[in-house]
């Protein structure tokens, strides 16, 4: 037997092992197919899941959305009176409803729906505000409720609670608003203020608002549906719903003001 031609045991055994762990294309796209399946399997219980939590997200968005609106909606038809006397027992229905006849000659007993303090009856001899209290009451009586007109007495000391007033509907409270210019030469409410019934942010967003008018030359400014306007000297008016738009027109009108920012606006030392 010629040794020189048998096969090298190792590289038959290598050839053989070769042979054994080649694959052909068929095999490596069944591979393929069941390694994308198991990562796209994956990837859509993790999209799922993302899904699924924005959903629960946006859901509670759309709920407090809707929530916020129907308070909004609440708003639109209310109004607040500032500087009322109180009396024990009195009825704000009749107070509010011989007011408004006073000052508008459309006014009917139905375009008030209900009215009540907004808080508890204040202290004796608390139903004349200061002169500081006093230039300050056009601006909503939210704000107010969070000022200190003396040193040692507190808003709910020197003034009484304004009166809240649901009328029967946007018309007639923007009707009313436009008569409350007659307040001035009433003699019995020329001291009463009223006001659109706002948030807290646009509450004070028009304290910021109307120092403008008082301290910086604006030359007024008023809400409507809770809308803040700003009105220059010139003439030219600024829409005012955020503190950049407020900005905004300090900037344009070149006034000397504090530039506001969101947390300035919620923060009652400002």
């Amino acid at each position: 037997m010629d040794l020189c031609n048998q096969p090298d045991p190792a590289e038959t055994f290598k050839q053989h092992v070769s042979a054994q762990l080649s694959l052909s294309d068929s095999d490596i796209d069944k591979i393929a197919e069941a390694v994308e399946s198991k990562w796209v399997s994956t990837f859509n219980h993790m999209l799922q899941k993302i899904v699924d939590f924005e959903i629960k997200s946006l859901k509670r968005r759309v709920e407090q959305l809707e929530i916020d609106r129907n308070l909004l909606m609440e708003k639109v038809d209310r109004l607040e009176q500032y500087g009322i006397p109180e009396n024990a027992g009195e009825n704000t229905d009749l107070i509010v409803r011989s007011l408004f006849k006073e000052i508008d000659p459309d006014f009917n007993d139905l375009d008030v729906e209900r009215t009540h303090r907004n808080g508890p009856l204040s202290p004796p001899n608390s139903n004349t505000p200061t002169d500081e209290a006093a230039d300050c009451s056009k601006t909503s009586a939210e704000f107010i409720t969070e000022q200190t007109y003396d040193n040692n007495k507190t808003r709910s000391e020197q003034q009484p609670c304004q009166i809240m007033v649901r009328v029967l509907n946007p018309n007639t409270k923007i009707r009313i608003l436009r008569c409350r210019k007659h307040l001035k030469s009433s003699r019995n409410y020329n001291n009463v203020y009223i006001n659109e019934d706002l948030n807290k942010y646009r509450n004070r967003l028009y304290y910021h608002t109307r120092c403008l008018t008082k301290q910086k030359g604006a030359k007024q400014c008023w809400t409507v549906n809770g809308k803040i306007y700003l009105k220059e000297t010139n003439g030219t008016v600024y829409y005012i719903n955020t503190a950049h738009a407020f900005n905004e027109a300090v900037i344009k009108a070149k006034l000397d003001y504090e530039y506001l920012s969101v947390d300035m606006l919620m923060d009652p030392s400002y």
